[in-house]
């Protein structure tokens, strides 16, 4: 079982947007570029995946360092800290679905399509048990209720194409219209 690594970063305009998105203000940006400073070192992003009749399967994280972090905070009742730690936490799973798209085509010359996430309509929750042991890893689990752990981990399915793929962007891409971390008007 080989998971590829993924080296993914925030530069300025990454914070810059995630102050903009979040409803952080501008005095927050000390505190942000200094979690985020804490952040960095323990983010070990990594996915592994499966290609089954034209489509690929992949389960993503950015392991568990994050968790450990956010919970520090947590357990000292700092729920600004541990909320900003959440935030960038997103912000780099954005740059490792740019990173899995990169890899996936070096590895076998085929484009990403869109995603379909598990928890879509498309792609109901009651798959995951199925495209786990399809995926055959062990570094990333699920409960009961199919939170994926650690947290900041992800599960999709997409489309494999050998022709390049215009992506309208991760938001209109998924159809849970409600979700807290949708970014754009679909």
């Amino acid at each position: 079982m080989y998971f590829e690594p993924v080296e993914v970063s925030l530069d300025e305009n990454c914070l810059s947007d995630l102050i903009r998105r979040y409803h952080f203000n501008d005095n927050d940006k000390k505190d942000i570029v200094r979690l985020y400073k804490q952040l960095y070192p323990r983010v070990h992003a990594i996915f592994h995946y499966v290609i089954e009749k034209g489509s690929i399967y992949v389960i993503a994280s950015l392991g568990r360092g994050i968790d450990s972090l956010q919970d520090s905070f947590l357990k000292k009742g700092d729920i600004q800290k541990a909320y900003i730690i959440d935030c960038l936490g997103i912000q780099l799973l954005e740059k490792v679905y740019e990173g899995i798209d990169d890899r996936i085509h070096e590895l076998t010359g085929m484009y990403v399509g869109d995603y379909t996430f598990v928890g879509d309509e498309r792609l109901p929750l009651q798959t995951m048990p199925d495209i786990m042991r399809k995926l055959g890893q062990k570094k990333i689990r699920y409960n009961n209720a199919y939170v994926l752990t650690p947290k900041k981990s992800v599960l999709f399915k997409a489309g494999l194409s050998k022709d390049k793929v215009h992506k309208k962007g991760m938001c209109s891409m998924c159809g849970n219209k409600d979700c807290a971390n949708r970014s754009c008007q679909v």
